[in-house]
């Protein structure tokens, strides 16, 4: 097992940069094309999302609600497999109130892009009470 700051932990890296940023046109080089990423069932987005549009569309729905800070603290990997531990920021777009989310993410490659993710926060819970009535 190794600290990967280059390949998988590079493409992780490219993955927040460009959702954070809204840079959708960068994901085909970063994602495999039935990218499947698994949310917390709890949310109102959470399940699986399959493909890259299913991606954006995800990705566009949470940040309809909340603006998103995406904070690496380490990613490892082991053959095809990438563990990231971040802390994600979730501020409500109409309040300003933000929760701070310590976030486990499980993530595979295939063929230099990444192939699934399996997220995981530390209180769900926390982000439910975050959300306005209307969500």
């Amino acid at each position: 097992m190794t600290t990967a700051s280059t390949g998988g932990g590079e493409l992780i890296h490219r993955l927040l940069a460009a959702a954070g940023s809204g840079k959708w046109e960068e994901l085909p080089d970063i994602l495999h094309p039935d990218f499947t990423i698994i949310e917390p069932r709890s949310l109102p987005w959470g399940g699986t999302h399959v493909g890259i549009d299913s991606y954006v569309t995800l990705m566009t729905t949470i940040a309809a609600t909340f603006a998103l800070d995406f904070r690496t603290e380490w990613v490892v990997r082991d053959g095809d497999h990438l563990v990231l531990r971040a802390t994600v920021t979730f501020t409500d777009r109409a309040t300003g109130n933000g929760v701070v989310m310590p976030t486990v993410e499980l993530f595979t490659v295939a063929d230099g892009r990444l192939r699934t993710s399996e997220v995981y926060f530390a209180d769900p819970m926390a982000l439910l009470a975050a959300l306005p009535a209307a969500c």
